[in-house]
């Protein structure tokens, strides 16, 4: 290559280095995604122009036992080939809030490979009296980072022009049932209401309808993969969502998600979307008007 071209290629690369972050804080459009993580949960909110980056669980691989001839040298990560490679691709370099709804392994096991390759300034974890031995190995990781762990209950806030934040649970100090204790977010974002609820049970939902008789959202994240246990039939009566988004592997040895709560969701006249069909979703919005794009796998 002749120094001329050399010296084209290097202003194109430096170009192209500043050009993309340039473009990422200029963006006008926002996201809220579904990463197609399979059998586990992660979110990914992108406001318009960088003004908040936030991701709701991070997936993770839930171990089987199986024979030492099955196992890979290298065994599948989500958090590291998966949602890593996603949030480079689309030009996150920075997170805002990493929040962790649950200690259960298909939520967060993907964190530390998240904190490893990604900048995160702030970590949220449930206000429980117990965290599991995944949540303690995140929080010393943190530590190491000296990245700021909050420990969130419910009147827990915050929100931009671009999107309004509120924790609905758990209580202070929760004490019970993992998946009881998740983080349950209300928020605005794109003109639309949200409601995302980690593996919330029943019996969560029903504190929130009772301590929030009034709440109604646009967009249900449905509780544990679609499971009988979560999505009950008062709390979906009274959220009354015209879109549910539902992230399962396909063909899980779980049965999820399950046919009744696509049936109560189908007696709302719910819109329904899931990863195990669609492969990830996108809301992409632009001020309060936007459209749901689900991407084939």
């Amino acid at each position: 290559m002749s120094p001329k071209n050399k010296k084209y290629l290097l202003i194109f690369v430096i170009c192209l280095f500043f050009i993309q972050p340039a473009w990422n804080w200029f963006y006008p459009y926002g996201e809220v995604t579904m990463i197609d993580v399979g059998q586990g949960d992660s979110i990914l909110i992108d406001l318009p122009q960088r003004k908040g980056t936030y991701l709701i669980d991070t997936g993770g691989t839930l171990e089987f036992n199986e024979e030492q001839w099955k196992r890979r040298a290298k065994p599948y990560e989500v958090g590291r080939d998966v949602v890593v490679p996603y949030l480079k691709g689309k030009g996150v370099t920075m997170i805002d809030k990493l929040i962790l709804t649950h200690g259960d392994m298909d939520h967060i096991g993907g964190a530390l490979a998240v904190l490893q390759e990604i900048k995160v300034r702030q970590i949220l974890l449930p206000d429980v009296t117990q965290s599991s031995q995944m949540e303690q190995a995140i929080i010393k990781e943190a530590k190491l980072q000296e990245i700021p762990v909050v420990f969130v209950s419910n009147g827990y806030k915050w929100g931009s022009d671009e999107g309004s934040f509120y924790i609905l649970a758990p209580e202070q100090s929760f004490e019970g049932e993992r998946n009881s204790g998740s983080v349950a977010i209300a928020a605005e974002i794109g003109g639309l209401s949200w409601f995302f609820g980690g593996d919330l049970d029943q019996a969560g939902e029903e504190r929130i309808i009772k301590k929030y008789p009034h709440l109604q959202v646009d967009v249900l994240k449905a509780g544990h993969h679609g499971s009988r246990t979560s999505s009950a039939g008062s709390f979906i009566h009274q959220l009354r969502p015209k879109i549910a988004l539902i992230s399962a592997r396909e063909n899980n040895r779980f049965g999820h998600p399950h046919q009744e709560v696509l049936t109560l969701l189908g007696d709302q006249k719910t819109m329904i979307y899931r990863t195990d069909k669609s492969g990830a979703i996108t809301y992409r919005f632009y001020h309060t008007e936007g459209t749901f794009i689900p991407y084939l796998p």
